[in-house]
């Protein structure tokens, strides 16, 4: 696995800047059906809800001691 950490202030706004010359919206909610009664109703049957979730190093050093590093056996 391969990771490149970057600012996570400018991948946000990166993100952010496309996602909305794209026409996305971004929301928080508690969850995907939250989030899917903030769409118009017209639009929620094709609306597409993507979880975003922000982790810590730490965190992914754990993620990565869990379930091994790739070629690894």
């Amino acid at each position: 696995m391969n990771i490149l950490i970057v600012d996570e202030n400018e991948i946000v706004r990166r993100q952010l800047f496309w996602a909305l010359r794209k026409g996305h919206d971004l929301h928080e909610a508690a969850s995907r059906e939250d989030a899917r009664q903030i769409v118009p109703p017209q639009f929620r049957a094709e609306a597409r809800i993507v979880k975003l979730d922000k982790f810590t190093l730490e965190k992914l050093d754990a993620i990565m001691t869990e379930h091994g590093a790739p070629g690894e056996s």
